[in-house]
C-alpha cells in the first residue's frame, strides 16, 4: 500500500493504473474522468461525516455565545457547497451533528442571514469605529482572525477563501493560512488558533454519547469552563434511563449548541470512491467508513452472513 501524500498525485496514479483504489474519495471535478474509463467504477457511499469551521471558544470574542451565533449566521453554506463541491454534497444547514443519524434532531436549522449577523455584532458593540471596513472590539482591536487549513485538502482551501469573502461582508477580516499536516496536528493539540477547518466522521457525529462527551473532552467544549445550560441538560441526560426521553434531551442539547456553536458545519460531503473493477470488484460499503474496510476483504459466504445480520 503506497503512501502518496499529494492529492493530485493520488488520482494521477489511480488513473494511470499504478494503484487500484484510493483511500481518498474522488473530488467532484474528477468524478466524470473516472466514470468514463472502461476499467474503472465509481461507487457512492454514506459518509456520515461533516466538514466544520472550528472556533476557539477559549479566546475572545469567541467566548461570547452571541458572537458565535453571529459567526454562524454570516456563513452562506449553500454557496460554499455549490462552488466547492459543484453541488455534490449537502450544505450544513442542519448544523451539528449529522442529519442522517437517528439520534439527530430533524428540526435543527442554521440559516444564513448576514444582516442578522451584523445586527448581533452591533448589539455587542462590535462596530467599525474607524470606517476601514473591519469592526473593532471594545479595546480597539480589530475583528481580524487567522483561519488555518491543511495543505492536503484543496476543497477546504477553496472553502476557506470563500469564508474570507463572506466574513468580510459583515466586517470581519480573515487571513487564510495553509499549513502542512504536521503543523496542523500541533495546532489542534496546543489550541493555538482562532479558526480552523477540519472534519469529523461517524464516531463523532452519529453517536449520541459522543456528542455529550465532546463537551467534556475539550473538543466542542472544555468542562472546566462554565456552561450552565448545557451542564444542566447533561445532568438530566445522564440521570435518564429511558432511551426515548434521553433522545428528547439530546435534541435539546443540539438545539442549544447550534444557537451558539463552537463548530460551524460547512457541508456534509458526498463520498464516491473510484477503483479498478478489473482488478477487484467486491468492495462493500460500511456506512461512515467507505468501502475500504474489513467487510470488503471477507470471502463471499462470510459477506452474505454479515449482510443477513
Amino acid at each position: 500500500m503506497p503512501v502518496i501524500k499529494d492529492p493530485t498525485a493520488i488520482f494521477n496514479a489511480l488513473r494511470a493504473g499504478e494503484i487500484d483504489i484510493s483511500a481518498r474519495p474522488v473530488p467532484a471535478e474528477l468524478e466524470a474522468s473516472f466514470q468514463n474509463q472502461a476499467n474503472m467504477k465509481v461507487v457512492q457511499t454514506a459518509p456520515l461525516s461533516l466538514v466544520e469551521l472550528k472556533l476557539n471558544y477559549e479566546k475572545a470574542p469567541f467566548n461570547q455565545e452571541a458572537f458565535r451565533n453571529a459567526m454562524s449566521l454570516a456563513v452562506d453554506r449553500q454557496a460554499i457547497t455549490d462552488t466547492v463541491l459543484l453541488g455534490k454534497g449537502r450544505p450544513g444547514l442542519k448544523g451539528y451533528p449529522h442529519p442522517d443519524s437517528p439520534w439527530t434532531n430533524p428540526n435543527l436549522s442554521t440559516p444564513y442571514d448576514a444582516e442578522k449577523a451584523k445586527a448581533v455584532m452591533d448589539e455587542l458593540k462590535l462596530t467599525d469605529k474607524n470606517n476601514d471596513g473591519v469592526r473593532e472590539m471594545a479595546d480597539g482591536k480589530p475583528l481580524a482572525f487567522s483561519l488555518k487549513v491543511p495543505s492536503t485538502e484543496p476543497a477546504w482551501i477553496r472553502a476557506a477563501e470563500m469564508l474570507k469573502e463572506q466574513y468580510a461582508k459583515v466586517g470581519i477580516k480573515i487571513t487564510v493560512e495553509v499549513l502542512d499536516s504536521g503543523t496542523m496536528a500541533t495546532v489542534s493539540q496546543t489550541r493555538d488558533f482562532d479558526l480552523v477547518i477540519g472534519t469529523i466522521g461517524a464516531h463523532g457525529v452519529a453517536d449520541p454519547d459522543q456528542f455529550v462527551m465532546s463537551h467534556r473532552s475539550s473538543y466542542l467544549w472544555n468542562k472546566t469552563i462554565p456552561y450552565p445550560a448545557m451542564d444542566e441538560l447533561t445532568k438530566q441526560w445522564m440521570a435518564e434511563t429511558s432511551v426515548d426521553k434521553r433522545k428528547e434531551i439530546a435534541f435539546k442539547m443540539q438545539e442549544l449548541f447550534n444557537k451558539q456553536p463552537t463548530s460551524i458545519v460547512l457541508y456534509y460531503p458526498e463520498e464516491k470512491f473510484a477503483y479498478n473493477a478489473q482488478k477487484f470488484d467486491k468492495w462493500v460499503e460500511s456506512p461512515g467508513f467507505g468501502v475500504i474496510n474489513k467487510f470488503s476483504m471477507l470471502p463471499d459466504g462470510a459477506k452474505k452472513a454479515v449482510a443477513k445480520e
